[in-house]
């Protein structure tokens, strides 16, 4: 039976698919992108009945990879074309895997410097976010676009963007995480701090 097609099942098995990701960056972030590659081949080998959750998450570490670890830009495309076609058709079901999907194209928009283009997608998922009141991702998304303006050295248009992704971040009820409650908030102080340096107000950036 182990010749036979895989049955593509649409029920998830969300808490094996993430200790599988989970793993995998694991081993990418400490120099073993080989083997991370390896290790999720393997275990998905063995899971022919992965949903369309399990399979996005998939895609996402490998689209990562090639991002960030093997660089390859076409490659990278493909896996994030793989990330939305196998959440087509069921966005507001995987309303945060949607969310992210949006988030990465963006930001391998920007990494090519294609920033017209990355800030639609930017745009687009805090939009969607903003629908479903998911201020988490909400606070991600406005960040972004505020590190978007930065990165173009238009520091008083970045600003108003770091402030909502603040005020974003605390309202988040949901959002009782290391990263929402510390991480993020403290990157997001720093952001504005910097683009009031850089806008010539020391006594701001002081300040934040």
């Amino acid at each position: 039976c182990a010749c036979g097609r895989p049955h593509r099942g649409e029920k998830d098995h969300t808490a094996w698919a993430d200790s599988v990701a989970e793993k995998c960056n694991t081993l990418l972030t400490s120099g073993n992108a080989d083997d991370a590659i390896s290790f999720l081949d393997s275990a998905y080998a063995i899971m022919p009945d992965a949903g369309p959750g399990d399979r996005w998450r998939k895609y996402r570490v490998e689209m990562n990879f090639f991002k960030n670890y093997r660089y390859d830009p076409a490659r990278c495309s493909s896996y994030l074309d793989s990330m939305s076609e196998v959440l087509k058709g069921k966005e507001d079901r995987y309303r945060y895997e949607y969310c992210q999907t949006l988030f990465a194209r963006a930001g391998f928009l920007q990494s090519r410097q294609q920033y017209t283009r990355a800030i639609q997608y930017y745009y687009d998922g805090s939009n969607f976010a903003r629908a479903g009141r998911d201020t988490g991702s909400m606070a991600d998304f406005n960040n972004s676009i505020g590190l978007m303006y930065y990165c173009q050295q238009r520091y008083g248009k970045a600003l108003p963007f770091f402030r909502q992704a603040l005020a974003d971040d605390s309202s988040c009820v949901g959002c009782n995480t290391f990263y929402y409650r510390f991480r993020l908030p403290q990157s997001i102080f720093n952001n504005i701090a910097l683009s009031f340096e850089r806008a010539g107000k020391p006594d701001s950036a002081v300040f934040y």
